[in-house]
């Protein structure tokens, strides 16, 4: 469990390093980071990942 959580903050913080406005809003950086837990448990691939953090940085209202 613990390398899961490393690997999802270090994900967030290498992003949100390189200046992601998206990141800013709490409910997407929340998304983000779950998202890549599941990417590093293989429960979702790294398009799969790309697709749903796409739409929900277009979306970010479905979050509420």
């Amino acid at each position: 469990m613990r390398e899961i959580t490393e690997a999802a903050l270090a994900s967030y913080v290498a992003t949100a390093s390189e200046g992601s406005g998206s990141l800013t809003d709490s409910r997407v950086a929340f998304a983000f980071t779950y998202l890549a837990s599941h990417f590093a448990l293989d429960l979702l691939t790294e398009q799969q990942v790309g697709e749903l953090m796409d739409y929900i940085e277009s979306h970010p209202d479905a979050l509420s």
